[in-house]
C-alpha cells in the first residue's frame, strides 16, 4: 500500500512539472482571493474575548452590561500635594473637559469636577456637580473640600484619604452603538406601553464596543494626558482598557520587529545550508502563503487575534518551514545527481510526498481537538491551526514543486555537495549506529533521563495575568502595582442582586442589609497570602443614603437607610425627578435587580485563592436565601477563564494524543509500532515542561500553547523518520542499513529545520515582554529536544520494534 502510494505522488509530482504555469497562477490566485480578507481580521485582547459568547459566565457579564453600562474603565491617578489649590483645580477642570472632548466611545468621566453632590435646601432635593459653581477663593476651595471628604464613596475612590492623590475614572460605553434614550430612563408610562420591551429587545441587538474601539478610546486618553501631564507631576494610567491596549501594542510592535528578524535568521540559515536563494526563498514563501491565506479564513469567519491565535503564525511558519525542507533536501540531491528538475520533482515527491501529507494530517488531527475546550481564542487555534496546515501542506505538494520546476537553478556538483555535508552525515550515521547497536539501552537511558527532567513539572503552576507579561519596571505595571497599594480600585468585581419581584428594593429590612453587607466588606480578606482587600464598594444604597441625608436637614446621622417602604419609594422617585441618572448603574427600572461594585487592586485569578467563594457566603449570610446572587465582572471572569484554559488544555492535549495515535497506527501498520512511534513525539513536550519546573517557568496561555508547535514538529519529524525507516527497511532487510540510509536523507532534512527554526525562535528571548522571551525560550528548547528524539530515541524504539521483521527475512 505504502508502495502504490509513494508511486501516486510520484506521478503527481510529473503532472505538476508538466503543467508547472497552471499550478502556480491557480494557487497564487487562489491565496490572494482568500488572503484578501485577512483586512477584515480584528485584535481583541481584552479578558472578556477568552469566553464564547454562550458561555454561562460570559452570558451573566454580557447581560451585566447591558442592564447596568460598561465596566470598562481607564483610572488616571495624579500625585500632588497641592490637590484643593485653584492652580490644580483649574488644571484638573481643563483635563476633565478635554477627555470629555475628545474621547471616542465614552460614557462618562467622573472625577472632583463633577462629583455628585447631594443636598436639601427648604423642602427641596439638589443633585449637581460638586464644583458646580467654580471654587475661586481659599475659602470656597476649602467649603468644597469639606463636602467631598464628607462624602464616604468619594473617599479612596476619587481623592485619597491622604488627600495627596485625586483620581479620574474614564468609563467607556458599553454598547458599540449609543443606545436610545429610552433605555436610560425610568419613565413609567413607557414602561406601561411595553416600550422598555421593545427597546431592550433592539439593544439586545447591538453589538459590544469592539477591542479596535477600546484601543482607540485608550489612545486618545494616553495622547491626552501627554499634552496635559507637566514635567516631574506624578501620573498613573490603569485599568483594562489600558492594559488591553498595552497588551496589544507591546504584542504588535514585538511580533513584527522579531518576525522580521526571525525571517532574515531563517532566510540567512537556510541560505547557508542550501547554497541557493531558492532554498532560502521557497520554503518561507509557503510558510508565509499559508498564514496569509489562514488570516484569510479567520477574517471572513470574524475570529480576531487574540492571546491564543497569535501563536498561529509561529506554529504555520515552523511546520510550513519544516515540510518544504524535507521535500527541498530529496530535490536537490536528486537534481545535484544529474536528474532533470522534472524528474527530481517526480522522485523528491515520490520519497516524501507520503509523509508530508501524513504529517500533515496528523498535526492538524491532533489541533483540531482544540475545538473541544470551552475558551473561545482556544476553539479559534482548533480551527484555523488546522486550515494552516492542510494548505501549507498543499501548498509543499503543489506550489513547491511548480516553482522548482519555473525558477531557474544551478546545478551543484556532487563531490561539492558530499564534502560540505559529510561531516554532519557522518554525526548523523554515528548517532544512529548507537541507536541500532545498543537499542535496549538507549531507549532506558532516555527514558530516565525524560523522567528525571519531567519530574519538575511537578513544580509547575498556572499564571493568567496579562499584567505579568509585561517586565519588571514597565510603566503599567508599576502604575498598577501603585495605584491598587493606595487606593486598591484597579478592578472590577460585581455582584446582581435580584429580588425577583418589582420595587423589591424598596424594602426596608433588604435595605438595611444592604447596608450591613457594605460595612462588612471591607472586612473580607482573600487570596493565598491574604492580601486582597476591598478597597471601594458602591451600589444604590450609597445614593440612597445621600438622599436621606439631604431630605433631613443634610445631618450626618441621618447618612443612613430609610426605615419604610414608602418612604423609600418616594426618595428615589424625587432623586430621579431631579435628572440624575447615576441609579441606571446600579438599579433596573423597576427596582428588583441591583449590582454591587467592590474595587479591588489588580490580582491574578490564580491568587484569588477562596476571595470569591468567601464573598459569596458572606453575601449569602447577610442578603440571605430570599434573593438570587450572581457574581461577575472582568475579575470573576478572568479567574473562569483561567480555569477554563488549563482545563480545556489538558484535555485538548490528552484528545490530540488519542486522535494522533490511531494515526500513527495506520502508517506503521502495527499497534504496538504506532504506541512506540509516541514516545519520541510526546518525550520532548515532557522535558520542556519538566525544565520549565525546574528553572521557574510558570504555565501560561502562551507557554501551554507551544505544546502546539511541539506536537507538530515532533510528529512530522517521527513520521519523516518512520516512513523511510521503513521504506529502507524493505530494501535491505536491515535495521542498522535502514537507520544509516534514513540518516543520510530525512537525518539531513531534520537537522536543517531544527536549526532554522531554532534560529527563528530564540530572537523572541530579546523580546520586551516575559511572554514572548518564555515563548522563545520554550519553543527553542523543543525543537532542538525533538530533534535529538527523532535521531537518538527513534531509532532505537524501531530497531526494537522491527526485530521480529528481520528474524523473519533472516536466511
Amino acid at each position: 500500500m505504502r508502495e502504490r502510494l509513494d508511486h501516486w505522488f510520484e506521478a503527481w509530482g510529473r503532472w505538476v512539472a508538466s503543467h508547472h504555469w497552471l499550478v502556480i497562477a491557480l494557487t497564487l490566485l487562489a491565496a490572494a482571493v482568500v488572503g484578501l480578507q485577512a483586512r477584515h481580521m480584528t485584535m481583541d485582547f481584552t479578558p472578556d474575548s477568552f469566553l464564547a459568547p454562550g458561555h454561562v459566565e460570559r452570558v451573566r457579564y454580557d447581560a451585566m452590561r447591558r442592564q447596568f453600562g460598561s465596566d470598562s474603565v481607564a483610572l488616571i491617578a495624579i500625585r500632588s500635594d497641592a490637590i484643593w489649590t485653584a492652580e490644580f483645580l483649574n488644571w484638573l477642570r481643563d483635563l476633565h473637559s478635554a477627555l470629555e472632548e475628545r474621547v471616542p466611545h465614552l460614557d462618562e468621566v467622573t472625577s472632583l469636577v463633577n462629583a455628585r453632590s447631594t443636598r436639601g435646601e427648604a423642602d427641596s432635593l439638589i443633585v449637581e456637580d460638586l464644583m458646580e459653581q467654580w471654587p475661586e477663593t481659599p475659602a470656597e476651595i476649602a467649603a468644597v473640600r469639606d463636602r467631598a471628604l464628607a462624602n464616604p464613596v468619594y473617599r479612596g475612590l476619587l481623592i485619597a484619604p491622604e488627600q495627596n492623590l485625586t483620581t479620574l475614572l474614564v468609563t467607556l460605553n458599553a454598547l458599540s452603538v449609543e443606545q436610545g434614550d429610552a433605555l436610560a430612563g425610568f419613565d413609567d408610562d413607557f414602561e406601561a406601553a411595553g416600550g422598555v420591551e421593545s427597546d431592550a429587545e433592539a439593544a439586545a441587538l447591538q453589538p459590544f464596543l469592539s477591542g479596535n474601539e477600546r484601543d482607540a478610546a485608550t489612545r486618545v486618553i494616553e495622547a491626552t494626558l501627554a499634552e496635559f501631564v507637566q514635567p516631574g507631576q506624578e501620573v498613573h494610567l490603569v485599568g483594562t482598557p489600558v492594559v488591553a491596549e498595552r497588551s496589544i501594542t507591546l504584542t504588535q510592535n514585538n511580533t513584527i520587529r522579531f518576525t522580521a528578524v526571525a525571517l532574515v535568521m531563517i532566510l540567512g540559515a537556510l541560505s547557508f545550508l542550501f547554497r541557493r536563494p531558492v532554498g532560502a526563498v521557497l520554503p518561507v514563501l509557503v510558510a508565509l502563503l499559508s498564514i496569509v491565506v489562514t488570516f484569510g479564513v479567520a477574517g471572513i469567519r470574524g475570529s480576531p487575534l487574540g492571546v491564543t491565535t497569535q501563536m498561529i503564525p509561529s506554529l504555520l511558519m515552523a511546520v510550513g518551514t519544516s515540510s518544504s525542507i524535507h521535500l527541498l533536501v530529496l530535490f536537490f540531491q536528486f537534481f545535484d545527481a544529474g536528474r532533470t528538475r522534472r524528474e527530481a520533482v517526480a522522485q523528491a515527491l515520490g520519497h516524501s510526498g507520503l509523509p508530508i501529507l501524513l504529517a500533515g494530517l496528523t498535526t492538524a488531527g491532533g489541533l483540531a481537538s482544540f475545538n473541544a475546550a470551552e475558551l473561545a481564542g482556544v476553539r479559534d487555534v482548533g480551527f484555523l491551526a488546522p486550515i494552516g496546515i492542510g494548505v501549507g501542506v498543499f501548498l509543499t505538494l503543489s506550489l513547491l514543486p511548480a516553482l522548482l520546476v519555473a525558477v531557474p537553478i544551478a546545478r551543484r556538483e556532487q563531490t561539492a555537495e558530499s564534502a560540505e555535508a559529510g561531516v554532519l552525515v557522518r554525526w548523523l550515521v554515528r548517532v544512529g549506529d548507537l541507536a541500532t547497536g545498543r537499542p535496549g539501552m538507549v531507549t532506558v537511558v532516555s527514558l530516565v533521563v525524560a523522567f528525571v527532567l519531567g519530574a519538575g513539572s511537578l513544580r509547575l503552576y498556572y499564571v493568567f495575568d496579562p499584567i505579568t507579561f509585561l517586565k519588571e519596571g514597565d510603566p503599567l505595571r508599576v502604575s498598577t502595582d501603585i495605584v491598587g497599594r493606595d487606593l486598591g480600585t484597579v478592578g472590577n468585581i460585581d455582584v446582581i442582586i435580584d429580588t425577583g419581584e418589582v420595587n423589591g428594593l424598596h424594602e426596608p429590612e433588604l435595605l438595611e442589609r444592604f447596608a450591613e453587607l457594605h460595612r462588612r466588606i471591607p472586612d473580607l480578606r482573600g487570596g493565598l497570602d491574604r492580601e486582597i482587600e476591598v478597597g471601594k464598594t458602591i451600589s444604590f444604597i450609597d445614593i440612597l443614603k445621600e438622599i436621606h441625608q439631604a431630605l433631613n436637614e443634610n445631618r450626618p446621622e441621618f447618612y443612613s437607610v430609610p426605615d419604610s417602604r414608602p418612604l423609600a419609594a418616594q426618595e428615589l422617585l424625587l432623586f430621579e425627578n431631579t435628572g440624575a441618572d447615576d441609579l441606571e448603574d446600579f438599579v433596573d427600572s423597576q427596582f428588583s435587580k441591583a449590582r454591587v461594585t467592590m474595587r479591588v487592586p489588580w490580582i491574578a485569578p490564580s491568587a484569588f485563592g477562596d476571595f470569591l467563594p468567601d464573598s459569596a457566603a458572606l453575601f449569602r449570610e447577610v442578603l440571605g436565601p430570599d434573593v438570587d446572587i450572581e457574581f461577575t465582572g472582568l475579575m470573576p471572569l478572568m479567574s473562569v477563564a483561567q480555569e477554563e484554559m488549563r482545563i480545556g488544555l489538558i484535555r485538548s492535549y490528552a484528545l490530540a494524543i488519542l486522535i494522533i495515535t490511531p494515526m500513527m497506527m495506520l502508517l506503521i501498520g502495527s499497534v504496538r509500532g504506532g504506541l512506540v512511534s509516541m514516545v519520541p513525539n510526546l518525550m520532548p513536550i515532557g522535558m520542556v515542561l519538566g525544565l520549565m519546573g525546574w528553572v521557574g517557568l510558570e504555565l501560561n496561555v502562551f507557554t501551554m500553547m507551544v505544546g502546539c508547535i511541539a506536537i507538530g514538529l515532533a510528529v512530522d519529524d517521527t513520521i519523516h523518520i518512520i516512513h523511510q525507516f521503513y521504506r529502507y527497511l524493505g530494501v535491505s532487510g536491515s535495521a542498522r542499513e535502514a537507520v544509516r540510509s534514513t540518516m543520510q536523507t530525512t537525518g539531513k532534512a531534520l537537522f536543517t529545520t531544527s536549526i532554522v527554526l531554532s534560529l527563528g525562535f530564540i530572537v523572541y528571548t530579546m523580546a520586551g515582554m516575559r511572554n514572548l522571551e518564555a515563548l522563545g525560550v520554550v519553543t527553542t528548547t523543543s525543537i532542538l529536544l525533538a530533534f535529538l528524539a527523532d535521531i537518538v530515541v527513534a531509532p532505537a524504539l524501531l530497531t526494537l520494534v522491527s526485530r521480529n521483521r528481520q528474524h523473519r527475512g533472516a536466511p
